[in-house]
């Protein structure tokens, strides 16, 4: 899920969703990443996906904001790809 807050930080959201998983991509360490001690408190995990060449957050918010697919690969998608609109997942 993705959810917006507008908080410097989703310190508080956090606390109020008190995920299992936390996920951050990118180079952090455990002690850097934000909410970490609330969710390994609880017996949760934080993982850290590392980076992917080319692919940030903001790449993958903007692209899902007008309805276009990303690249594992970073690679901008060639005008066709830029035209298929992102399925929303389905209900379990």
């Amino acid at each position: 899920h993705v959810i917006l807050f507008e908080e410097d930080t989703p310190l508080e959201l956090i606390k109020a969703v008190l995920p299992d998983v936390l996920v951050k991509g990118g180079t952090y360490t455990h002690d850097e990443i934000v909410g970490a001690d609330v969710v390994t408190a609880r017996g949760g995990r934080v993982v850290v996906t590392g980076m992917i060449g080319g692919v940030s957050t903001t790449n993958v918010l903007e692209s899902a904001a007008r309805g276009q697919t990303i690249h594992s690969q970073g690679k901008q998608p060639s005008a066709e790809e830029s035209k298929q609109k992102v399925e929303k997942p389905r209900a379990k």
